[in-house]
């Protein structure tokens, strides 16, 4: 299991207790950008348990590639909360989910779109999987999407 910079209780503040679904310590403040990145300010007010819960729901290598800078290569994956399979002829939301993430998951897409966005991967329209884009959702030319991966 390798160590991350916010597992280093020499780099940061480790006062509220936070532990990925491993056991190994997260920095407070790496577990709210986290918070923030994934929930938005609807996690403004969470409390001390819920943010607790949300690192414990990851790896810390899961955690390093949902951070990953906002140039590398992300996978667009079109969901809707109303689509439970069959055939799709609306247009859903998007998420650009870490190409890293995907891998460190054997390269489930589905199941990277529920760890990042915390939803069931029913709802997973499909995905482009020729294409990569940033965490914004600008696409990335070609010489772009080589670039080095988060994790």
């Amino acid at each position: 299991m390798s160590s991350y910079h916010f597992n280093n209780r020499a780099e940061g503040i480790f006062a509220e207790g936070f532990f990925d679904c491993d056991g190994k310590p997260v920095r407070d403040t790496f577990v709210w950008q986290m918070r923030a990145k994934l929930v938005g300010i609807a996690g403004r007010n969470w409390s001390r348990a819920q943010n607790a819960d949300l690192a414990a729901s990851f790896s810390s290598a899961e955690m390093n590639a949902i951070m990953c800078e906002i140039d590398h290569p992300h996978v667009r994956i079109e969901f809707d909360m109303d689509y439970y399979g069959g055939d799709y002829t609306s247009v859903g939301q998007h998420a650009y989910v870490p190409e890293a993430l995907i891998d460190l998951l054997g390269g489930d897409v589905a199941a990277a779109l529920a760890k990042f966005k915390r939803i069931d991967p029913v709802h997973m329209v499909g995905y482009s999987g020729d294409e990569r884009f940033d965490a914004d959702g600008e696409p990335l030319e070609e010489f772009e999407v080589a670039a080095e991966r988060c994790a």
